[in-house]
């Protein structure tokens, strides 16, 4: 699924892209924009995992990309602070997740809100690709007016299942998007209403978009 997903981020990378990689894992979403978005792109990646930060970094590097990529080790939440996580470990691709239960086996790291983020970096996306493991729900939540004067494009992988098991509503996300003013949804390229959202039980990867 995720070669179909790159393939849509692909079809809708324009020239100068201004990306925010939030869940930026090893960098293939970050490496894609700075090939197909020519060298007026920038991208500001955000991984919470120091492992799979470690292998984005090198990615970075063995691609020539230092000057067009900045790489925050942090964690996007609803607010400033520290977040335990959990570690899938490096068979399951060193993914940082929230666990649904207290845990003694976390990892503590930094958090930024999008507000506090775009403020400390100066940087004004035109295209945020966000996969985080059902915490888009916090992250959305609290960005609600960020995106209603920015205006970017988001590709969002709805994680329904892992939203149900933290108790959160994944319904919600759909609607405070809308709150901020986001009125266009696709699947695969193609407009997918809350209903086929619902129908798929919110785990689907669209792409969200404010038109006139």
């Amino acid at each position: 699924m995720q070669s179909e997903e790159l393939d849509t981020f692909i079809a809708e990378c324009p020239e100068g892209i201004q990306l925010l990689d939030v869940g930026a894992h090893y960098g293939f979403f970050a490496l894609a924009a700075l090939r197909y978005g020519g060298p007026e792109t920038k991208v500001v990646c955000v991984e919470a995992s120091p492992s799979a930060a470690k292998v984005l970094r090198s990615n970075i590097q063995l691609n020539h990309a230092q000057e067009n990529v900045q790489l925050l080790n942090v964690a996007l939440g609803d607010h400033d602070g520290m977040l335990a996580m959990l570690t899938t470990g490096p068979l399951a691709g060193d993914y940082f997740i929230v666990p649904t239960e207290t845990r003694s086996d976390t990892t503590t790291v930094p958090q930024r809100s999008l507000a506090s983020l775009l403020e400390e970096t100066q940087f004004r996306p035109t295209h945020i690709k966000m996969d985080i493991e059902s915490f888009e729900f916090e992250v959305i939540e609290a960005a609600i007016n960020v995106l209603r004067t920015l205006r970017p494009v988001l590709f969002l992988e709805l994680h329904g299942d892992a939203l149900h098991a933290r108790k959160k509503n994944p319904a919600q996300v759909i609607q405070n998007l809308c709150e901020a003013g986001y009125n266009e949804f696709k699947l695969s390229g193609q407009p997918i209403s809350v209903d086929d959202m619902a129908a798929k039980g919110f785990n689907c990867r669209i792409t969200c978009s404010i038109k006139s």
